[in-house]
Parts: C-alpha cells; structure tokens; sequence
C-alpha cells in the first residue's frame, strides 16, 4: 500500500514538473495520480492506517488488535483525504468546483488532525498516528491551494505569454455571457495557444 502511495506522490509532482515546463503528460499524470491515491486513501484507508497488508485482508487473526476507534480514525480520514486530493487536482488541471472540495477538504482535515493528535497522546493509537502523517501535510498543502486565487496557477504556468493568460481569462468569463460570445472566445483561445506553440517552438 505504501509503495502505491510513494508512486502516486512521485508521479504527482512530476505532473506538475511538466505542467511548469509546458510539456504534454503534465495533466495525465496529476489526474491519474491523485485519483488513484484518493481511491486508495477512501476505499483503501482502513488498511492504510492500520498498517495492515493487501495480501493479508482476509485472515481473521490481523483484525485482533483493531477496535472501533481505528475503524473511526481510518474512514474519515480516508474521506477528507480523498476529498482534498480531488480539489486539489482540479485545481490544478482548471477544472470547476475545486474551491468547495478544497475547503471541505483542509477544513475537515484541521479538525481531524486536531482529534487525532488528541486521541494519540492520550491512548497511543497507532491508527491516529499514520493518520497524522498524511493529515497536517495534505491539510497544509490543501489551504495553501485554497489560498490561491482562480487564476494564479495559470498565470503562473504561462506568466512567459500573457495573451495566452488574458485569451484563457476571456473565454472563461465569456461562459456566463451566452454560447456564441464563449465560442469566438475559445476560439481565440486556440489561436493563441498556437501561437505560443510556435514562440517556443522557436525557442
């Protein structure tokens, strides 16, 4: 489970590596990535946090020494885990409805964190502590992602073509504008986007 996990991370960072460098893949790889992981943190999570192994979820004897308490500890963080993963990747592959996922997300990840940091200095609970791990981390890349404003992740991206940013910006705003007026700014948009294509294919 944990070498998925490490996988999933990796191939996230280098989605966003290619994302900075405008290359192709960037956007497959964070999608595949953070879905996977938040399948595993949600579906996958009670084995996660109670250390247990895939190989060994049917043998009765590996559930001994799990109590109700870890069975708590493993769903919900699996859920706000899984939540805050996907608003962070729709975030950043431009995707609508990030903001709420994130602030469900980093705002149930704060308040668990803060039950699992007391559950596990009062009772040691081994479940708490892997939870915490990958709660505060998550938590705090998840605001810091909220912080964000809508369009700071693609000006960052293109800040090098500036017609790219206002032509994206345009076409997104002309959304509310009616269907003619959002496709003859889409369709700017993709002339743009040539036209950056051949810049830096000169370069």
């Amino acid at each position: 489970m944990r070498i998925i996990e490490i996988i999933c991370l990796v191939l996230f960072f280098l989605g966003v590596l290619f994302q900075l460098m405008i290359l192709p893949g960037g956007s497959l790889l964070i999608g595949l990535s953070m879905t996977l992981l938040a399948c595993v943190y949600f579906y996958l999570g009670f084995l996660l946090f109670n250390g247990l192994k895939l190989r060994k979820i049917f043998k009765k004897e590996n559930y001994i020494d799990i109590h109700f308490v870890d069975v708590i500890i493993s769903v919900f963080a699996g859920i706000f885990l899984s939540i805050s993963l996907i608003g962070i990747m729709f975030y950043l592959l431009l995707l609508p409805g990030s903001s709420i996922m994130l602030t469900v997300g980093s705002y149930g990840l704060c308040f668990i964190s803060i039950v699992f940091a007391i559950i596990y200095l009062m009772n040691k609970v081994s479940a708490a502590r892997r939870a915490l791990i990958r709660s505060i981390p998550f938590f705090i890349f998840s605001l810091w992602v909220l912080s964000l404003g809508k369009y700071d992740w693609i000006k960052y991206r293109f800040s090098d073509y500036p017609y790219y940013i206002e032509a994206y910006i345009n076409a997104v705003e002309a959304e509310s504008k009616g269907e003619e007026e959002a496709n003859m700014m889409y369709e700017i948009l993709e002339q743009e986007r040539l036209r950056m294509e051949k810049e830096r294919n000169k370069d």
